[in-house]
């Protein structure tokens, strides 16, 4: 599986699905008020419509000081549909399944182009931080 990893820094702050990952390195300090976040995902997920989970890989390494929310999005048609949300990942977390808990698409069997959208959490305050990112052309394999 070919493994994608973006690091994002400079930016200023503003039931439980992760397993932990034992990774060597320290957190890295920012600025007063700034973040780093680092991230290792792979750019597909699988879809079982029968047991309403996808399967993904999405890690935020030791190093990150910020926790993140991951949201997958099914893009059909030019539109985006909400399928699901995990919880808290915390630095040095990783996921591996989530549920999907919309359907709004109507999807069925095949492949479908999606995103994954982050959202940044401050772990001690839990405040959300004034940055996202999307993760654009994921490959979605959906099955019954």
């Amino acid at each position: 599986e070919l493994m994608n990893a973006i690091e994002l820094s400079g930016w200023k702050g503003g039931a439980p699905v992760t397993l932990p990952v034992d990774e060597d390195g320290d957190k890295v300090q920012s600025e007063s008020g700034g973040g780093f976040v680092s991230m290792v995902f792979t750019k597909e997920a699988s879809i079982s419509l029968s047991s309403n989970t996808a399967t993904i890989y999405y890690q935020n390494p030791n190093k990150s000081n910020h926790a993140v929310i991951l949201e997958l999005y099914l893009i059909s048609d030019g539109q985006e549909y909400f399928l699901g949300r995990t919880g808290l990942i915390p630095a040095g977390g990783a996921i591996y399944r989530m549920d999907v808990s919309e359907r709004d698409a109507g999807i069925r069997a095949g492949i479908y182009t999606g995103l994954y959208r982050t959202y940044y959490y401050d772990p001690q305050t839990g405040e959300r931080a004034a940055i996202s990112s999307d993760i654009t052309e994921v490959k979605i394999s959906v099955t019954e």
